[in-house]
């Protein structure tokens, strides 16, 4: 397959004039996609959300605007933990959703937590779980950071089902809690095993 140059450019937008700025330079240039949090609204260049690059087909439909090979893809489809997502495109997506946390030092210790209680599960879980995993838990340990927890009503019913996977999980988050200072409640350990078990 043709090998194709791909430019990707990461835009941190803080203010509404930076989304004008942005808009400005998106135009100047031969831009395929625009992926992220901020809708630039362009008629001529499609919008991919985060949200759905993570949970939904985005990532199917960045594939076929940049003209990706889906055959050379699945021949990459490799288990190996150190290709399993690149670590730079997580922590350059991290860096416009998180205040506190630093992206590089927290994603390698994620992915650490994630094959952790992946492989005591016996889970074989996809990229796309992964992906969700990594940006979820960043999230909530930022929300823990800030004193914000995420209810869940079937917190204790889910703790008593999945007894061991509850307890596999705390302990994926001991080395973090001790580094951060902070606890992780069991509402959101209850989140991430239904979101793993995908219980929906």
């Amino acid at each position: 397959s043709q090998k194709k140059n791909l430019s990707i450019q990461c835009m941190d937008f803080k203010e509404a004039s930076d989304v004008k700025e942005g808009i400005k330079e998106v135009r100047q240039q031969k831009i395929t996609a625009v992926v992220g949090t901020v809708d630039l609204q362009l008629d001529e260049v499609p919008f991919i959300s985060v949200d759905e690059l993570i949970i939904g087909a985005g990532m199917q439909r960045l594939e076929q605007l940049i003209g990706v090979d889906n055959a050379a893809i699945e021949s990459l489809d490799v288990t190996d933990e150190q290709e399993y997502v690149s670590s730079n495109v997580l922590i350059e997506t991290l860096k416009g959703m998180l205040g506190f946390l630093n992206p590089e030092k927290i994603v390698p210790l994620l992915s650490e937590s994630f094959f952790s209680v992946t492989k005591k599960n016996h889970w074989k879980l996809g990229k796309e779980v992964y992906v969700r995993y990594m940006i979820h838990t960043a999230c909530m340990l930022e929300r823990t950071l800030q004193g914000e927890t995420l209810p869940h009503k079937q917190t204790e019913m889910l703790q008593k089902e999945y007894e061991a996977e509850f307890l596999y999980m705390k302990e994926a988050f001991c080395e973090i809690e001790q580094m951060l200072h902070i606890k992780i409640e069991n509402s959101e350990i209850a989140y991430l095993v239904e979101m793993l078990l995908d219980l929906h």
